[in-house]
């Protein structure tokens, strides 16, 4: 009749369409982890990380459940995440650096270095002052908030060196500093495709152009640099 047609049959299609859900999702749970939340479409996914609390510079403190970095009396200490990202597809962290080294200035102070490290690494605890980040040889991809082309700023490509970040990733900061690539409060995003084996990055949600870093290696972890005595990071949690 027409209940058992009509009515019965689409309760039943919508039972089917619900199991598929709940199958697709346990599947994403296995494959990927539970902490994977992806954006609707084909975007990235935005893994839910949080800061290390042994792969980070001794006086750097963490709270809000382990999502805020805080620098401590010895400057120039790292925090690197506790996860790694995952090891296929495209995945979009984003990062902010709440406060820098002058509570009325915009412009953190230069030397906040954020990126990606390889697994490699793993001398946080002898980093701050000048042997930071910009000094490791090798197993850092990333950028500073002033992006100046020095031994210890700008960009990095796995390896040291003073490349500056070109003209057009720059924009005026309204601040002490002219130009630059970000201040305190930019939600500062970092595009890593583990596919391609490049990070980009992006700036309160727009790419900055021109900075494409290659290379990277099969596993990698977000770091930041709270660099000053005070200066906070956060990794922004996804919806």
């Amino acid at each position: 009749d027409f209940f058992e047609q009509t009515v019965m049959a689409e309760l039943l299609q919508l039972s089917g369409n619900v199991a598929v859900q709940l199958i697709g999702s346990a599947f994403v749970d296995v494959a990927f982890g539970p902490r994977i939340r992806r954006r609707p479409g084909f975007g990235p996914s935005r893994p839910q990380l949080t800061w290390s609390s042994t792969h980070k510079g001794g006086d750097i403190v963490l709270s809000d459940a382990e999502t805020l970095a805080t620098g401590g009396e010895s400057e120039g200490q790292v925090v690197r995440s506790a996860e790694p990202l995952p090891a296929t597809g495209k995945h979009l962290v984003e990062v902010v650096y709440e406060q820098g080294c002058d509570m009325e200035d915009p412009f953190l102070g230069a030397c906040y270095f954020t990126g990606v490290v390889s697994a490699d690494v793993d001398t946080f605890r002898e980093m701050d002052g000048g042997e930071n980040l910009a000094r490791l040889a090798q197993g850092f991809w990333g950028i500073e908030d002033s992006g100046d082309g020095c031994v210890d700023t700008g960009i990095h490509r796995g390896k040291g060196g003073e490349e500056g970040a070109p003209p057009a990733a720059l924009v005026d900061l309204g601040t002490s500093q002219e130009r630059g690539l970000f201040v305190r409060g930019d939600r500062l995003g970092l595009l890593v495709d583990m596919d391609e084996r490049t990070l980009t990055f992006h700036r309160n949600g727009d790419p900055i152009p021109s900075l494409v870093l290659g290379g990277l290696p099969e596993e990698v972890y977000v770091v930041a640099t709270p660099y000053n005595t005070g200066s906070r990071v956060r990794i922004v949690q996804s919806d």
